[in-house]
């Protein structure tokens, strides 16, 4: 979370941070982006970008020096980010793509969120709550809009689906493109008082930021201690979480709410010379297995052990991956036998025909992979606009289908079927063969 002066504090078991800039006293700071790969980017009102945590130097950040006219910063999925001024400009620092704003108000106060679609695009939102996509977003509209008042205090893309929320000042998220209707559990009628909202990036859900400081989890989330609180101050200005936030902490897996219906121990290995945070690889992981969202959802318990798992799960230097035999490549990922081989560029860059984020990415081709072990072949996009199956290629491109790092329904269905008719001990058959994502 982020403070007026520019104080970063950690909550929900991130780790600290220490603050790039700080302006005691002054009202300068307007917002916070994570890096993908660590770290990240803390936005000044004067449109700096301050980088904190191992973060790379933001070049080619805008500036006004003296003019308040920063609105919102956002980290692109490979490198960079954008920053949003006031007049709905949208600026490319550190190597990411140039956009092409979708509406420009010169001279006029009235830009305040700029939402990223997991598949692609995005929107800007304004002030009274009206939503302009670009990048090949669709046109949406949400639950509110309120012109010619200044209402909007943030705005989030739904990281599990389509559409997203828009965050009002009295506290209130209205869905739209999609999304589903999240309640926060706290609002102000008549008082200006929520700063910001973010997604949890786990189950749709996230937290709402008071002006005190104070967190409100909607849609699933978990309560989470607040790491800093002003009662009566108005001095919280948004916040941030991801992947990015942590920098290798051991992953603690979540209640489960699944019945267990098949354990699978598997071995994590490595192999070859490889840049990615081995951490941070296992971290990955472990998360992936656990989230109810991927094949847990089916039943599958995944226990780690450190050798002899009936699966190993590798990260491989991209030169060795041909190494555990064909069809592997040095590109992409695969799987061979009861090895699934995660290649380590794929994993520390993601594809190139992969436009959602990084840590999305990393869910999808240890899904998709496992999934080749549980005994799935490759699926195909079902039509434009849908969400991807994991067991699509979707490494090597999307056919109009959106991206998406989690087995569909269909998907789940078909694992558990495959669990069931494992016979009594419960053990599947592992395929023999070779698959290449």
């Amino acid at each position: 979370m982020l403070d007026a002066w520019g104080a970063l504090h950690a909550f929900g078991g991130a780790d600290p941070a220490v603050s790039p800039a700080y302006w005691p006293g002054q009202d300068l700071a307007r917002g916070v982006a994570l890096a993908p790969r660590g770290g990240g980017w803390m936005l000044d009102a004067w449109g700096g970008v301050h980088a904190y945590g191992g973060a790379p130097a933001p070049t080619g950040a805008p500036y006004w020096p003296g003019r308040d006219l920063a609105r919102a910063i956002v980290a692109a999925p490979t490198r960079g980010g954008w920053v949003l001024d006031a007049w709905g400009g949208i600026h490319a620092f550190g190597g990411a793509p140039r956009i092409f704003s979708p509406t420009y108000w010169p001279g006029q106060d009235l830009a305040r969120a700029l939402v990223l679609r997991p598949g692609g695009g995005g929107w800007v939102v304004d002030a009274w709550g009206g939503i302009h996509p670009f990048g090949g977003a669709p046109a949406v509209y949400s639950s509110g809009y309120w012109a010619p008042f200044d209402v909007v205090r943030g705005a989030r893309a739904n990281p599990t689906g389509r559409g997203g929320w828009i965050l009002d000042m009295w506290g209130v998220l209205h869905s739209f493109g999609g999304a589903p209707a999240r309640a926060t559990g706290a609002t102000w009628p008549d008082r200006d008082l929520a700063r910001g909202v973010v997604a949890d990036g786990i189950g749709g859900g996230g937290w709402v930021i008071d002006a005190w400081g104070g967190l409100h989890p909607f849609g699933g989330a978990r309560a989470v201690v607040d790491s800093a609180y002003w009662p009566g101050q108005d001095l919280a200005r948004g916040g941030a979480t991801g992947a990015g936030s942590s920098s290798g902490s051991p992953f603690t897996p979540p209640p489960r709410r699944v019945p267990v219906l098949r354990t699978v121990t598997y071995t994590v290995a490595v192999r070859g010379s490889v840049h990615s945070d081995v951490t941070e690889f296992i971290a990955a992981v472990e998360s992936t297995y656990a989230d109810e969202r991927g094949w847990a959802a089916a039943g599958f318990e995944f226990v780690r052990v450190p050798a002899g798992g009936e699966l190993t799960v590798w990260l491989s230097q991209a030169s060795l991956v041909p190494t555990f035999g064909a069809p592997c490549d040095t590109f992409y990922s695969c799987r061979q036998g009861a090895n699934a081989i995660i290649n380590d560029d794929r994993f520390a860059s993601g594809s190139p025909y992969w436009p959602g984020a990084l840590a999305d990415y990393r869910h999808m081709v240890i899904d998709h992979e496992t999934g080749h072990w549980i005994g799935f072949g490759h699926s195909s996009c079902g039509g434009p606009g849908q969400l991807a199956p994991v067991m699509m290629q979707q490494s090597k491109g999307l056919l109009g289908c959106v991206t998406n790092p989690w087995p569909l329904p269909s998907e789940i269905a078909a694992a558990r079927a495959t669990i069931h008719g494992a016979g009594v001990a419960g053990r599947i058959r592992t395929p023999a063969g070779a698959d290449a994502e």
